[in-house]
């Protein structure tokens, strides 16, 4: 986020579409080479949830509120719950 703070907002959304479509879990892992298909699955998207949230939770921290709202909308697509907390600091 250092690094971001002086770019403009569509570099802020092209670094995160590169992230958000290359995101993975370290298959070399002990927990992810123990886990069920199913259980990797969920490992993925507690992880992309994690990503979310705290990309949002930054972006509002640094005077980001309209790329978090894009973020928020991004998030929901993908069919993550809104949060009720981070909604309601991205309308403050």
């Amino acid at each position: 986020m250092r690094t971001m703070r002086h770019k403009k907002g569509t570099d802020v959304l092209k670094v995160f579409e590169q992230f958000r479509k290359t995101l993975k879990i370290n298959k070399h892992s002990s927990a992810f080479k123990d886990a069920s298909p199913d259980e990797k699955a969920n490992m993925l998207k507690a992880l992309k949830k994690k990503f979310y949230d705290g990309l949002i939770k930054d972006l509002i921290e640094n005077n980001g509120e309209t790329i978090a709202n894009v973020i928020r909308v991004e998030k929901i697509k993908d069919g993550f719950p809104d949060d009720e907390v981070v909604e309601v600091k991205a309308e403050l």
